[in-house]
């Protein structure tokens, strides 16, 4: 399975253009990896999953390269960047400054599967890539457990859907707003 994320380089124009990475969502490392001297990650660059071998299928080029050199899409401006991530699909969007400090960002879908899949709503959350409580893992399993108990009210008739959703909302906004940037996803 593959970790999909996006990486958005800004231009100096101040616009983005949009680069896919296969395998840079399964953490945030690729937010350290990507530098002025390794723009797409690093040739040669080193697995950075928890196995000490790439998955069997992990491309060989992944390894060396996780961003494809290859936009996507050029000259976008930060909405569409925003725009483009799909938060059921995509698992982190990395914004890259001409300077190559990289902000990571986890999306977060709103939807809940069995109850409300057809939700598109979510968020994006600046997170830490170094870990500690604002990191992807982190982050990623107070959601769930977060958005388990909301389903399963949802399902129980304690929620409607859109109230599942303002809720969710609210959730990662009060959890993470005051010390995070969080951006909505329509």
């Amino acid at each position: 399975m593959a970790h999909r994320a996006l990486v958005a380089y800004e231009r100096p124009d101040g616009d983005y253009d949009l680069h896919r990475s296969r395998w840079g969502g399964a953490d945030l490392s690729l937010a350290r990896r990507i530098t002025a001297r390794t723009p797409f990650g690093g040739p040669g660059a080193a697995w950075t999953g928890r196995s000490p071998t790439p998955p069997a299928e992990l491309p060989p080029e992944a390894g060396s390269r996780p961003v494809e050199t290859r936009p996507t899409a050029v000259g976008l401006d930060f909405d569409d960047v925003v725009a483009a991530v799909n938060p059921r699909e995509h698992e982190a969007l990395f914004v890259v400054a001409p300077d190559y400090d990289v902000t990571a960002y986890l999306p977060l879908w709103f939807g809940l599967p069995g109850v409300a899949p057809d939700v598109t709503a979510g968020a994006l959350v600046a997170a830490d890539p170094d870990g500690g409580p604002y990191g992807g893992p982190r982050l990623r399993r107070w959601f769930r457990a977060t958005k388990g108990v909301v389903a399963d009210l949802t399902a129980r008739g304690a929620l409607t859907r859109d109230e599942a959703v303002a809720y969710l909302a609210d959730r990662v906004q009060r959890r993470v707003g005051d010390r995070r940037e969080v951006i909505p996803v329509a």
